[in-house]
């Protein structure tokens, strides 16, 4: 790296509308879907998209036991404008499995097959956008490094699920060669205090592997997922999943190195060579999301406080600050407006509404309004 050096710290914070910008692809329905319009996209991609048979199959009878339930036992229509939405649909079926009521309703059932489609459906779209240097996340985090931004004085607060910021930053790391990873290193990245036998090797990768070193020194860009991420899972004994398992807040967390999403739940492997079954460590848009977070990313929560509270500058990218998300709300007014020394604050988002959200939240410290990444590197 020759970039000249600063101690100015960097906060990035990365929604859905991130990786939407970042995709190839020019049909809407093949993009990863976002939170509006949900259903009527993943029905469209399943119909028309270019993937496995057998996926697809799978696929489709995730999405009608999904569609079926919300039908029969709530009388309404996921394809309808009030119901089109992932948030909608995903809170209603966790409230039904946390009330129980009636025994014979299986809530718990569709909720899985839910996150088994959420899973499969942001696999099937993400894992093929490039990592290409022309892509705009690629020279949003190129620029801050070349800029003399240090990779440690740069964490990124993800609340998206898919790994691509951690594909990018590989690809970033390369192109600086950096071999003896000062920008990224997977198991520096996520501060979840794991060893390195908790990352583990899938037996057939799609795209390949992250590097994980024995010898590692701490340092790099952190990636903060304070929703979880598609690549963190548990160990199940048991291919019959039960609630209390998957939200146990101390359960075992891995991690697995594949740079590709793949829902096969046999991909973790014991030393002793047994395959075992897998838990996702993922918090779904739901209202209280406190009550079901892992201890460990509890803990990813003070860490983002600190460093946005500690931040000179701050980018929101593509991510709208939903409803639901009280606690990312509160997160972000409180350590902002306690922030004394912060010099810009950027919001790129095509939403008008999302720009005057912010700097109602933000107020009365001000907001720079980006409507594309373009206009923003301009």
């Amino acid at each position: 790296m020759t970039a000249k050096s600063n101690n100015k710290k960097i906060v990035i914070i990365l929604g859905a509308g991130s990786t939407i910008d970042n995709a190839d692809v020019q049909n809407e329905y093949e993009k990863p879907p976002s939170n509006k319009n949900f259903f009527k996209k993943t029905y469209e991609f399943l119909k028309s998209a270019k993937i496995d048979t057998l996926k697809r199959h799978e696929m489709l009878y995730e999405f009608e036991y999904v569609r079926a339930y919300f039908e029969i036992w709530h009388g309404r229509d996921i394809f309808s404008d009030k119901c089109n939405f992932l948030e909608i649909v995903m809170a209603q079926i966790f409230t039904d499995v946390k009330t129980n009521s009636p025994p014979e309703r299986p809530a718990f059932q569709v909720f899985l097959a839910f996150l088994r489609l959420f899973y499969d459906i942001l696999g099937e779209t993400t894992n093929n956008i490039k990592t290409d240097s022309d892509k705009p996340l690629y020279q949003i985090l190129a620029n801050f490094i070349r800029n003399g931004v240090s990779p440690e004085n740069l964490t990124i607060i993800s609340f998206n699920y898919d790994i691509y910021v951690e594909r990018i930053l590989a690809t970033l790391a390369r192109s600086f060669h950096d071999p003896n990873y000062q920008v990224f290193l997977l198991q520096n990245c996520y501060e979840l205090n794991l060893s390195i036998f908790d990352f583990t090797m899938a037996s057939r990768p799609i795209i390949g592997w992250f590097p994980v070193l024995l010898d590692a020194k701490k340092g790099g860009v952190r990636v903060l997922k304070l929703h979880g991420s598609l690549n963190w899972y548990s160990p199940s004994p048991t291919k019959n999943i039960e609630f209390d398992s998957m939200f146990k807040r101390d359960r075992v967390l891995k991690i697995s190195r594949e740079m590709g999403i793949n829902s096969n739940q046999l991909r973790y492997r014991t030393r002793e060579g047994h395959l075992c079954y897998t838990l996702p460590v993922i918090v779904p848009p739901i209202r209280n999301k406190s009550e079901i977070y892992h201890s460990k990313i509890l803990k990813l929560w003070d860490i983002s406080k600190k460093s946005l509270f500690e931040a000179d500058e701050i980018l929101i990218y593509g991510y709208s600050c939903p409803d639901l998300d009280i606690d990312v709300k509160e997160l972000l007014r409180e350590s902002v407006h306690r922030n004394r020394k912060i010099q810009n604050i950027s919001v790129i988002d095509p939403t008008p509404a999302i720009h005057e959200h912010y700097a109602v939240l933000f107020n009365p410290k001000g907001i720079r309004s980006y409507f594309n990444s373009s206009s923003f590197f301009n």
